[in-house]
Order: structure tokens, then sequence, then C-alpha cells
């Protein structure tokens, strides 16, 4: 009798792909948050310094 043979993935090969697709998600979701971060930080220093040229004109014309 011949066994036939199947084509296909077994469980385990299926959980550990998820598993490191998983991985590679999270690694991807941190770096993104802390390039937010990063940007808000200079989005916030460049208003202050935008504001602060500002109140010197002004400090200069009055």
């Amino acid at each position: 009798m011949n066994i036939p043979k199947t084509k296909g993935f077994t469980l385990i090969e299926l959980l550990v792909v998820i598993a490191i697709i998983g991985l590679l998600a999270s690694i991807v979701l941190v770096a993104l948050n802390s390039a937010r971060g990063k940007a808000r930080d200079a989005k916030r220093r460049t208003e202050l310094k935008q504001l602060q040229i500002a109140l010197e004109m002004y400090y200069d014309d009055m």
C-alpha cells in the first residue's frame, strides 16, 4: 500500500509562520510609535522657537 503524499502545511508550520509575522509586526509598531514621539517632540520645539521669535519681534516693536 502506498500512502498518498499530500501537499500543504502542517499545523506547526502555520503556527510558526504566524508567530514570526506577529513578532515582526510588534517590532514595526514599536519603531513606529518611537518615530511618532520624536516627530511630536520636534514639532513642539519648532512651535516654541516660533513663539520665541514672535515675542522677540513684538518686544522690539513695542
